[in-house]
């Protein structure tokens, strides 16, 4: 039986894992949150900052939703947390603590390739997703195509040359609509800006995560960073450098040796990859 079965469960992020740019990231919590399908709990709270409540709409697995500073009076009912943050939250409580289960050698990127796999390891549970989470809701597009280009300031390495992306652009041709990440807007925007789009293409981020919770078509281009499943999205595809280092994924901030894996990309591929993704997705009647 699994360690949080038919029991009242809290998913807490802390204030300082949703801010730390060199820690884990927003895309870890979905992958968590992906996962809240095979706690077969009775139920399951949310505690985060309200900027946050965006991620716990995207399941219907979540019954109740609050901030931390109602955490102190609401912790009583629950009988387990699964911890999003690197302390306890009081003695004696029964916590799988994020931090707990990933320390140890390399780097944090390289240990939580398959995050969801060690966090099922450890609460005894099945490890498979199915995508999109139920519950969540459709858009009708209104582009084609979603260029996802914004990466942390920490993260550099992962950004495709601008002039990659123009390129793009320009071997799609007019007749494909294109929407560029907006650089500003809270996460419910950027939520709502992803499902407006027929095919989203992005490098690997936040919002590969947040397509594959939504069920959008994703092209993913994967430099310096994977996770593990990358590969098992169907409405996905993966494309890798042309000539990617030996080191490759190298999972650090500033690659080996300042590796320039994204700029050996190939434009014209990204762009055939994509006409063949839209061409196999049904274009919405206006």
């Amino acid at each position: 039986m699994s360690r949080f079965s038919k029991k009242n469960v809290l998913i807490y992020v802390s204030s300082h894992f949703a801010s730390a740019e060199d820690g884990f990231g927003l895309g870890d919590i979905i992958r968590l949150l992906a996962l809240s399908a095979n706690f077969k709990a009775a139920t399951i709270g949310w505690c985060s900052h309200p900027s946050l409540f965006a991620l716990a709409r995207l399941s219907d697995q979540i019954d109740d939703m609050f901030g931390e500073e109602d955490l102190s009076r609401r912790l009583s009912k629950f009988d387990v947390v699964l911890n999003l943050g690197d302390a306890p939250i009081a003695r004696g409580l029964d916590e799988v603590i994020l931090a707990d289960l990933t320390s140890g050698t390399g780097t944090l990127k390289s240990r939580t390739f398959d995050l969801p796999g060690l966090v099922a390891a450890t609460i005894g549970i099945d490890a498979t997703v199915s995508w999109p989470l139920a519950g969540t809701k459709q858009e009708k597009p209104t582009h084609d195509v979603g260029f996802n280009m914004r990466v942390p300031q920490t993260w550099r390495i992962k950004e495709l040359p601008e002039n990659h992306w123009n390129a793009v652009e320009a071997a799609l041709g007019p007749s494909v609509s294109i929407s560029r990440q907006p650089p500003d807007g809270d996460l419910e925007s950027y939520i709502s800006w992803i499902n407006n789009c027929r095919v989203l293409v992005s490098v690997v981020g936040l919002g590969c995560h947040l397509a594959m919770t939504l069920g959008k078509p994703l092209l993913i281009l994967s430099g310096p960073t994977d996770f593990s499943e990358a590969g098992d999205y169907k409405k996905g595809r993966v494309l890798y450098p042309l000539n990617p280092c030996e080191f490759r994924p190298c999972h650090q901030p500033t690659g080996v040796d300042n590796c320039g894996c994204m700029g050996a990309f190939d434009p014209g591929a990204i762009a055939a990859n994509i006409m063949a993704m839209l061409t196999s997705v049904k274009k919405p009647p206006r």
